[in-house]
């Protein structure tokens, strides 16, 4: 199955309906942009990423689309990133934009000094999380 953007909204529906009612049907192809918000994808229990999003929201919403009531199985997502690469800067960028939401918005840190501790702090973390990431490709 696929959805694209210019996936009119009736073979939309019947794709996901497929995808949902199938016991044959195992990949679905979404793009992040067009399949990210509004559909339930309980069937589906693996993400993959090809396309980062400078906005980490719109990677979260694409997740989310298998993380409903219904799914009965652990979801696992996975995110293709090749080293050196645009793409890289585009994931680097998207993490540190969730890093200042976690600092000001979600943690509700009206101090400047302790949310700059904070975003410091995350930061190795990311930096550790790199370093292993590359230690495995």
């Amino acid at each position: 199955e696929v959805i694209v953007g210019d996936t009119n909204i009736q073979n939309r529906s019947d794709s996901i309906k497929r995808f949902q009612n199938s016991k044959n049907s195992f990949i679905f192809l979404i793009s992040t942009r067009a399949g990210g918000q509004g559909i339930n994808l309980q069937a589906a229990n693996k993400i993959i990423l090809f396309d980062s999003d400078f906005n980490p929201q719109v990677d979260k919403q694409a997740i989310g689309r298998a993380y409903r009531i219904g799914q009965t199985r652990p979801v696992f997502v996975y995110r293709f990133v090749t080293k050196n690469t645009v793409e890289e800067k585009i994931l680097e960028i998207s993490q540190n934009k969730e890093l200042f939401h976690e600092a000001f918005v979600e943690n509700e840190r009206q101090d400047t000094q302790e949310a700059m501790e904070y975003l410091a702090e995350q930061s190795k973390n990311i930096d550790q999380q790199s370093q292993f990431q590359t230690q495995i490709d």
